[in-house]
């Protein structure tokens, strides 16, 4: 699980309850899902399957966390990244990057950035589970 998430060390608000996933692979957005109520079923995750998507949402609701996936069609993970960063009311929400090809350097270049941590995409849902809580542990208080 070590190489599967990099992250910053950042004190959050407890009792985080709202995600938004943006990623354009509708079944990653079930996997994600499934994975987040093994932690807890009260956790409210929406969806976006772009950027663009992802940012006229932020206009109506402000999450507790974003995951971004890094390979999206017209402008990618990581000018989304830039894009909230620059923007005032935003740029407080922890953004994770959440991809498949996320590695060390990937994950310092992002955090440079701004982003709150850099996650590999796993293999089951369980696994997902396992990272999403490791990322939640100390930060937050999402689930048990």
């Amino acid at each position: 699980m070590k190489d599967a998430i990099v992250k910053q060390n950042l004190k959050l608000r407890p009792m985080s309850k709202k995600i938004l996933l943006i990623d354009d692979d509708e079944d990653e957005q079930w996997v994600f899902t499934e994975a987040l109520k093994e932690i807890d079923d009260s956790i409210e995750c929406y969806f976006a399957l772009t950027a663009q998507q992802g940012l006229k949402l932020l206009n109506q609701s402000f999450p507790d966390f974003i995951f971004v996936d890094v390979n999206m069609p017209v402008f990618n993970g990581l000018q989304f990244l830039q894009l909230v960063k620059e923007h005032k009311s935003l740029k407080n929400i922890p953004v994770i990057m959440y991809s498949t090809g996320i590695n060390e350097t990937f994950a310092h270049i992002a955090m440079s950035k701004g982003a709150f941590a850099s996650i590999k995409k796993q293999n089951t849902i369980r696994e997902l589970a396992d990272v999403l809580k490791h990322l939640f542990q100390d930060n937050c208080h999402i689930g048990p």
